[in-house]
């Protein structure tokens, strides 16, 4: 499912937005941020919905923000790499730390699991970045949880 016009449902953002929580997602490409944002209300900047994908193009109309590349003084990664995981995270941290959300979404790629195998040294590299950012997440007061979505 690629748009979000195929969604029987709203989603559980759009519904912890409206009982009055404040929501932050960050995901790699736009097309999964846009399912995901689907009926949330990000124009008043209280919600943040970006993809690491067009982040030069963000809006505080549909975004939440504005310019969130200049936000977080990184360069944009390119679509088949591990900094574009790596952006998201650092991108959630930055939320975490300076707008605390109660409920921060980040979604990454797999394309380091599909790049390498699970020994190869810039897999490892790329888990032991991972294992970093999580760790910052966590010490922030964030409760973690972490999944994929295949046996990767």
């Amino acid at each position: 499912m690629n748009d979000p016009k195929w969604l029987r449902a709203p989603t559980l953002f759009a519904a912890l937005a409206e009982a009055g929580k404040s929501v932050a997602i960050v995901t790699a490409k736009d097309k999964l941020r846009k399912q995901l944002a689907n009926g949330l209300d990000c124009e008043g900047g209280k919600h943040v919905s970006f993809s690491t994908e067009f982040v030069e193009k963000c809006t505080l109309a549909e975004n939440g923000i504005e310019n969130a590349l200049a936000y977080m003084g990184m360069e944009k990664p390119g679509m088949y790499s591990m900094e574009l995981s790596l952006f998201v995270l650092e991108a959630g941290i930055k939320l975490l730390q300076e707008r605390r959300p109660d409920l921060l979404y980040l979604s990454l790629t797999d394309w380091v699991q599909h790049k390498w195998s699970p020994q190869e040294a810039d897999a490892r590299r790329f888990y032991q970045k991972l294992d970093d950012c999580v760790g910052r997440l966590a010490a922030l007061g964030a409760t973690v949880a972490l999944t994929a979505d295949h046996g990767m």
